[in-house]
């Protein structure tokens, strides 16, 4: 049976320091398949979309549309990365650094209508398990 564990906190809190040890003591204590993802990133198109909404120039985006943009970047990396993974790997950990729980604390923070903002992940809903 697949496991899944998500690392969140705010910006600068060390999750992806912590994604990395776990990935490591993982390595040494197991043979299962690892699969280490971040949010936004992982995949190809994500990692364009990370570096939109990481740059200064973009701060003034509407939370909508960084909302957007986020749900854009996992469905992306659920798509391309994580779902091909577990097909192949229905054993495997996966690891992740974020996950759409990031969107309903982050950008509903930020402004983003809290309903709109549930139905929006709800395509994300089944990761982690």
């Amino acid at each position: 049976m697949a496991k899944s564990f998500v690392i969140e906190g705010p910006e600068g809190a060390g999750k992806t320091s912590t994604a990395l040890i776990l990935e490591e003591v993982l390595k040494h204590t197991t043979d299962l398949p690892i699969l280490r993802v971040q949010e936004p990133g992982s995949a190809k198109a994500s990692v364009y979309i990370r570096y939109m909404l990481r740059n200064p120039e973009f701060q003034d985006m509407d939370a909508t549309t960084a909302m957007l943009l986020y749900s854009a970047a996992r469905n992306e990396t659920k798509k391309k990365v994580i779902d091909p993974f577990f097909r192949e790997n229905p054993e495997g950990i996966s690891i992740g650094d974020r996950c759409w729980w990031s969107t309903l604390v982050l950008q509903v923070t930020d402004g983003v209508d809290e309903k709109y903002a549930l139905k929006m992940q709800e395509p994300f809903m089944d990761y982690p398990d």
